[in-house]
This record gives structure tokens, C-alpha cells and sequence, in this order.
């Protein structure tokens, strides 16, 4: 159960800290040519550029999320597992961006794939973690 709130307490603070240097930043750094960068992005939209300049649907959808997570986790305490909350804290992550800056900051820029932050990071864990230990117990 602790160690539920420690990784969402961190993953939050990493991924607020990382956004906020790089807004203050505004950094477009080559990491290696022609594929990744550090660069910053704001995003009005969702994952992969989708919804774009939907920030207050996508603002009240994600507070949907947040709090159908925060019941369904209350309800069921044996839950809390590190899935879950990487989930959440992505979700806390990118709705503080939303509400305070307008939109999403995003920074890690592949060549082939659309940007993303450490919160949409955690969401993707979280998923994947989610469904490999679903698909265990079958």
C-alpha cells in the first residue's frame, strides 16, 4: 500500500519537474540524429496528436478517469498495485498541465513516433502492466 503512494507521489513530482524545465528551458536538443530529440512541444490534444484543441473535453475526461480510478481504488484496496498507480499519476500529471498551462507539455520527440512526457510514460507502463498481469492470471 505505500509503496503504491510513493511511486505515484514521485512519478507525479518527476513528471511535473521535467515539464517545468522544460518550459523554462524551451530546449531542442539532438540526442541522436534523425532520431530522438528534447524538444518542447505543447499539445491541446491527446496521445498521438488526436483531439487537437479539445483541452477542456479532454480536461473533463481525464478528471472522469481520475475519480472513477480514486473510487474503484477505494472499493478495492488490494488493487493499489504499481499499475494502477503509474496510471493515475499520469492522468494527475497531464490534467495539472491542462489546468494550469492551457495544454500538455511534451518533450521526448521520436522520429517515428509523436511526442510524450514522462505522465504519458506512466499511463503506457501502467496499461501494459495492467494487461500482462491480466493476462497471467488466465
Amino acid at each position: 500500500m505505500v509503496k503504491f503512494y510513493v511511486v505515484l507521489i514521485l512519478t507525479v513530482i518527476f513528471d511535473q519537474l521535467s515539464k517545468y524545465i522544460i518550459r523554462l528551458q524551451q530546449p531542442d536538443v539532438v540526442l541522436i540524429p534523425n532520431i530522438l530529440n528534447i524538444t518542447f512541444i505543447t499539445n491541446t490534444g491527446a496521445s498521438f496528436g488526436i483531439l487537437q484543441n479539445m483541452n477542456a473535453l479532454l480536461l473533463v475526461l481525464s478528471l472522469a478517469v481520475i475519480i472513477g480510478l480514486i473510487v474503484y481504488l477505494k472499493k478495492n484496496p488490494k488493487q493499489r498495485s504499481l499499475p494502477f498507480a503509474l496510471i493515475l499519476a499520469g492522468a494527475l500529471g497531464n490534467s495539472i498541465d491542462r489546468i494550469i498551462h492551457g495544454a500538455v507539455t511534451d518533450f521526448i520527440s521520436f522520429s517515428f513516433w509523436p511526442a510524450f512526457n514522462v505522465a504519458d510514460s506512466a499511463i503506457t507502463v501502467g496499461v501494459i502492466l495492467l494487461l500482462v498481469s491480466e493476462w497471467k492470471k488466465k
